[in-house]
Order: structure tokens, then C-alpha cells, then sequence
């Protein structure tokens, strides 16, 4: 843990490939990205909005800044060569890992999809979408849209959110279809709760947990990446953490806090009638609450667990039942 400068890509694209399809789909931290309409899915938390769309862009640096790295799988030769195909499943609704990564490495076409359609607030990042990215709006819940053996690359990160129960085995399954013999699969996702957080985090986070383990009964959590990439039959797999400090530790602290106060101040309505107050639930009330959780956080240095896994597909393109 400690402060790492903030590190912003420069770079100018080259134009722009955006299709568009009929949406079928798309931690601590939070999910890749948001419906509007609550009942489209169960487990989004999120309403889809400009600030939200903040939150993703703003979460994509400050985890690069934290791991100096946009990818962690050895796949940086391979996205030099031609013919090569990346996919990103749940890219947002600015696709901003996906754009990021894709003007580093202009001979690799990059596909990303997300529920949400590809809608950035400014016209300047609209216009400046590489041309080689393809970015359509499709549910990952209802399988991948592309054929066996299509990618070299998958790529997913924060979509804990978004999965229940059985749905994890059967993406990341679906993954590993579409993968090439050979191609690589990565992972990157949140623990469910700081560590070294004072007495008000612990209540809130312990009540948080719950309420997403009974929506989702199973989560897609940092800790058990390495566990299910071994489950779908990947090898070579390898897997670590980072350290986050929360409000503390400079600009990355700092960053934490952002990305963790919009996520924490949405759940206040869903968690309210176990924090101990007599009361219906009061804003105010519940902004104190929350602020005085962040207070503690640098009291007692608290940081955030981020795992990193990824395997890669046998030649064989063999897969666990």
C-alpha cells in the first residue's frame, strides 16, 4: 500500500468503431456498469447515471495506478501480432479499459459489451473510440454472442455484482468456450470488505454482505478467482492481491474513498434497518453514519484486498464438467 501518483492515458485514437445490438445483457469496488430499470436484473445495485459512469471511469485508474498495469496475463506479444481478438465482458457504458487498452495495441481488434448501451456524456469521448474496438450492448447472462475459439484474450473485472448463484459456473464457462486453444482468461475483483475498519464499517459491511449473499447466494469474489479458473478446466493459472488503503496513504487513498462513498451511500436504504437506528430511513442521518465509517478508516490505515487471477485454455481446448 502507499501513494501512487495518478498516471492518466494521453493518447489520441484513431476513429471509431461502435455497432450497436438488441440488449439481450452486460465487491466493494462495484459492478462493471448499471440498468436503468431495476427489474431488468436482480442483482444490480446501481442506478444507471452520469455519476456512475464517473465512478467506472475514475475506478479504471485509480486500479492502474495501484498495479502500474492494464493486463496481467502474458498476452502483451501476442496483442502486437494481427488477426488477434481481445473480448471484454462488461466494458460500461464508456468503455474505458477497453478504449485505454486498445490505442496501446492497434493491431488486436478489441470487442466489449455491456447491458448498458455505449452512451459516454462528453462528445470528445464519444468521437475518440479507436477503430479498433468494436463496442455492442448485449446481457452476458444470456451466454456469449460469439462463436467457439473466437478470442485470445477474455477480460473481466468487477462483475461480482452482476452474477447469482449458478450464473458465475455458466459465464465463466462460457469464457472458456469462446477463448482459442492456447488464449488466456483473466479475472480481477474485489475481497467483499475492507480489513482494519473501525466499529461503524465493521457493522455496515457485516449487514452489506448479507444482504448481497442473500440476493446472490454465491459471489465472484477476489478470493476464489484462482478456484474457479481451475474449475473450468484453465492450467498455468496465477493469481495475487493488492493492498488499497482507504482514505489514507495520498492520492490512492483518496481515490478509494470516491470509488467506495458512491457505493456505500447506495446501499444505506437496503441496510438501514439492521445499522441500529430508530428511525425511518434519514440521509442526513445515514451521511454522518458513513463519514464518521471513513474517519475511522484512517485512523485505524484500513485498506481493500483487489485479486488479480487469470489461466490459460488447453491446446486441447478440453473443458471441465
Amino acid at each position: 500500500m502507499g501513494n501512487i501518483g495518478s498516471k492518466k492515458s494521453s493518447k489520441k485514437s484513431v476513429g471509431s468503431v461502435i455497432t450497436e445490438s438488441t440488449p439481450s445483457h452486460s465487491d466493494v469496488l462495484g459492478t462493471s456498469s448499471i440498468p436503468s430499470n431495476p427489474q431488468s436484473h436482480q442483482t444490480y445495485y446501481f442506478s444507471e447515471s452520469d455519476s456512475e459512469g464517473v465512478r467506472l471511469h475514475g475506478q479504471h485508474y485509480l486500479l492502474k495506478n495501484v498495479f502500474q498495469k492494464d493486463l496481467f496475463a502474458p498476452v502483451r506479444e501476442k496483442l502486437l501480432e494481427k488477426d488477434t481478438h481481445v473480448l471484454d465482458i462488461g466494458c460500461g457504458d464508456r468503455a474505458t479499459w477497453l478504449r485505454d487498452v486498445a490505442v496501446d495495441y492497434p493491431s488486436t481488434t478489441f470487442h466489449g459489451f455491456d447491458i448498458v448501451p455505449f452512451v459516454p456524456n462528453d462528445e470528445s469521448t464519444y468521437n475518440n473510440v479507436p477503430s479498433n474496438c468494436i463496442i455492442t450492448q448485449y446481457d452476458a447472462t444470456q451466454g456469449l454472442p460469439f462463436p467457439d475459439n473466437k478470442f485470445d484474450y477474455v477480460h473481466q473485472r468487477l462483475m461480482s455484482g452482476v452474477y447469482c448463484g449458478d450464473q458465475i459456473d455458466s459465464i465463466l464457462k462460457e469464457m472458456m468456450r469462446v477463448t482459442k486453444p492456447g488464449g488466456w482468461i483473466e479475472l480481477v475483483e474485489s475481497a467483499t470488505a475492507p480489513q482494519n475498519t473501525g466499529p461503524v464499517f465493521k457493522v455496515l459491511f457485516e449487514h452489506m454482505e448479507k444482504y448481497i449473499y442473500q440476493r446472490q447466494k454465491e459471489l465472484l469474489c477476489g478470493p476464489i478467482l484462482k478456484e474457479k479458473l481451475g474449475k473450468i478446466g484453465c492450467i498455468d493459472i496465477l493469481s495475487d492481491y493488492q493492498s488499497i488503503p482507504i482514505c489514507w496513504g495520498g492520492a490512492v487513498g483518496k481515490a478509494t474513498y470516491e470509488v467506495m462513498e458512491h457505493v456505500i451511500r447506495y446501499m444505506g436504504p437496503l441496510v438501514w434497518d439492521n445499522l441500529g437506528f430508530d428511525c425511518e430511513f434519514d440521509p442526513e442521518l445515514y451521511n454522518d453514519y458513513i463519514d464518521r465509517g471513513f474517519n475511522e478508516c484512517v485512523k485505524s490505515q484500513a485498506f481493500l484486498n483487489v485479486y488479480w487471477a487469470f489461466g490459460r485454455k488447453p491446446d486441447t481446448g478440453s473443458l471441465k464438467n
